[in-house]
């Protein structure tokens, strides 16, 4: 594999006079896409259709004619939105109106990162005139990638630039890696390709930059080419999807697995750690090297601005389920006879401070990306005397960091379930376990745990509807609510709502209805309970925190991050707006009726005055608790405690607080009658 040296470009040419051929990307010389000329700006090519195909045709194309001086091998250097990167989709090209072939995302890490050139071929190419064909099939369109807010049909392409280049002589034999200094145990062998498959922290290049920043200054007499494959908000699903264009077309000796932060929010571990292991496996079978690192994890911190996206409470959930994931991949990792870098560990266990070491709540910054870096070629034997002769200490001292990590376990994934053998007398109270995807039920007088079950993925509110005799959980990451009978406390079914993320339930007093606050969706779905679907959503502008029936069973009250909405129920829509905080996550009712939201940021409340259309200044929350209820016998009030992974009860009489039981990440809580 060749360097790329011609880097400068400008107005669609590249600038180099080195003999290059460059394709004037505003001279189409023939093409089937209607008004082609709309899309070129500035010699940059950029075509969006919601079509797939023009009528009657298989394909749109467009369409260069280049002239080649003499007979040769050539490749095709493209400049733009990689094939298939996020909201990019995928296309051909064909010379001389040939066979078709994928281009492939090929970004090379460089110490300089040579921005989104891609690199095609070699091709073989005769003296003459030729033609360059850049086809758009219909069957290469990109999925979306979030299943939220990323909706994708059709086709969206940009090339800024186009450039042939003869291919140089092939360079001298690389020395054989014996020739390295003694003590230097590096598994990758001069001469080595190496691809990053991940997500947006691959895609983002901090850990890249640092990872050829390091190989080149401890083995300067070697040669590494070394592709980014990351894509922002991907999963191992989408890294599945994409593994034969952009990893395996590349030939690759080596190749680092790095997902799991997007899917700690959007699939169970269960589900991840088997995508995780199909990449593993199809790469292996091919011949190829695999190091599967650990995801580095989120912070409840806020952002440089101050702002949040995901609130401490849930941040902190997300943290959990990533160090669920991480015992997955160290163990799938073992058991595949592959080297493993736990980047989690060093991001969360080698007495750093994290918060320096991340750019936002789930990305980590420059620094980051050095300790990501050196924790993943410390998996490949780079060593204590490698990161010295780097000549930076702060290499140094994050290796001793790495280093210095003792023995860990971390939690294995097991949401087992044990339905109710006995009601018993008394109440029960149910919560709903945000990191262990199982919702448990303890006995409200005793505190022993009397059911558990597993449901969807990150389940967060509670509803119990004593008409129907049924739990409903709200399952964030699977976009459903599970139905859980009760006394039995076994799961019967589920109530698909989409790709909105519910978090939050109401129930109708009859028990007819119930209305789920979604927050990727923005929305809030009112479902017909013995139909089991969705009758209307009602849209919010904002991302939907929680949801509460007023007592005139006509209001709803629903938490955005910028407001709490009142929407009146025969017309489906907002009517006011009351000011609160902008991390009001979650709205309660009390044995009196009385309403509070609760900011899970500054973790205080504000009482709220329906009729009003008000809320009054903010106290103390009780707890770090997104989840509190009224027991109805006592009036006390329980709070779902996720700082200290417990249900407490605040006695309505006096205030005293006690601990009824310990559940991981209690977000939901719901006091159930089994007789």
């Amino acid at each position: 594999m060749t360097a790329i040296t011609c880097i400068s470009i400008s107005g669609g040419v590249f600038g180099a006079d080195d003999g290059s051929i460059s394709i004037d990307l505003a001279k189409v010389a023939k093409s089937n896409i209607p008004n082609v000329a709309g899309c070129i700006t500035n010699k940059t090519f950029v075509f969006k259709s919601a079509d797939p195909s023009p009528a009657g045709e298989a394909f749109f194309f467009v369409a260069y004619e280049f002239q080649v001086k003499k007979d040769g091998m050539y490749r095709i250097m493209i400049k733009g939105a990689g094939s298939g990167n996020r909201t990019y989709s995928r296309y051909s090209m064909a010379i001389d109106s040939g066979e078709a072939v994928p281009v492939l995302s090929k970004r090379i890490v460089t110490a300089s990162e040579n921005g989104s050139l891609h690199e095609q071929g070699p091709v073989k190419l005769a003296t003459g005139n030729h033609t360059l064909e850049f086809r758009l099939y219909p069957e290469q369109r990109m999925r979306d990638m979030n299943r939220v807010n990323e909706r994708f049909v059709g086709h969206s392409i940009r090339i800024d630039a186009v450039s042939i280049d003869e291919v140089p002589p092939p360079l001298a034999a690389a020395p054989a890696t014996a020739a390295r200094k003694d003590g230097q145990k590096l598994l990758l062998k001069n001469g080595d390709r190496i691809v990053m498959l991940g997500d947006s922290i691959t895609e983002e290049g901090f850990y890249a930059q640092h990872f050829v920043r390091l190989l080149k200054l401890a083995y300067p007499d070697e040669v590494f080419t070394i592709y980014n494959a990351g894509i922002a908000l991907n999963r191992t699903m989408e890294g599945l999807e994409r593994l034969e264009l952009d990893v395996l077309a590349l030939h690759p000796q080596w190749v680092i697995v790095a997902f799991g932060v997007n899917d700690s929010v959007h699939i169970a571990p269960d589900q991840f750690i088997k995508n995780y292991r199909e990449i593993v496996t199809r790469l292996k079978r091919a011949g190829i090297n695999v190091l599967c690192a650990t995801p580095s994890g989120m912070i409840p911190g806020a952002d440089a601005n101050g702002q949040y996206f995901h609130t401490p409470d849930r941040a902190r959930g997300f943290d959990a389920t990533m160090a669920v994931e991480t015992a997955e991949i160290i163990a799938l990792a073992k058991e595949m006879e592959c080297p493993c870098a736990d980047v989690f560990g060093a991001f969360t266990r080698a007495g750093l401070d994290r918060k320096s070491l991340m750019g936002s709540q789930w990305h980590p910054g420059r620094e980051g990306g050095r300790l990501f870096a050196l924790a993943l070629l410390r998996s490949l034997g780079f060593s204590q005397e490698d990161a010295a002769r780097t000549k930076d200490a702060a290499d140094l001292n994050f290796y001793k960091a790495i280093e210095s990590m003792t023995a860990f376990s971390y939690p294995r994934y097991n949401p087992a379930s044990i339905p109710a053998e006995n009601p018993g007398d008394g109440l029960w109270v149910a919560a709903s376990s945000f990191t262990g995807n199982t919702v448990q039920a303890f006995s409200l007088e005793t505190g022993k745990q009397v059911a558990c079950v597993a449901v969807g993925h990150h389940p967060m509110g509670l509803a119990y509807n004593s008409k129907r005799k049924e739990l409903y959980v709200a399952c964030e990451g699977s976009g459903r609510l599970d139905v859980i009978a009760i006394p039995k406390f076994e799961k019967t079914g589920t109530i698909e709502l989409g790709d909105v993320y519910p978090v939050s339930i109401a129930l109708s007093e009859d028990g007819a209805t119930a209305w789920t606050a979604n927050f990727f969706g923005c929305n809030i779905s009112e479902i017909d309970l013995a139909g089991r679907k969705v009758k209307r959503t009602i849209p919010l502008g904002n991302l939907g925190e929680s949801v509460l029936l007023c007592q005139d069973g006509k209001t709803l009250l629903a938490a955005t991050r910028k407001f709490t909405a009142c929407i009146d129920l025969q017309k489906g829509e907002i009517t006011d707006k009351i000011n609160t905080s902008e991390y009001s996550s979650a709205l309660f009712m009390d044995s009196k009726g009385q309403i509070g939201a609760i900011d899970t940021e500054k973790w205080v409340l504000f009482p709220i005055d329906v009729q009003k259309k008000a809320a009054s200044p903010s106290v103390a929350a009780p707890f770090q608790a997104r989840a509190l209820i009224a027991d109805p016998q006592t009036h006390d009030i329980l709070a779902g405690d996720c700082g200290n992974n417990e249900i407490v009860r605040i006695s309505a009489a006096n205030g005293e607080k006690r601990k009824v039981a310990e559940v991981q990440y209690p977000f939901g809580l719901a006091i159930i009658d089994p007789k």
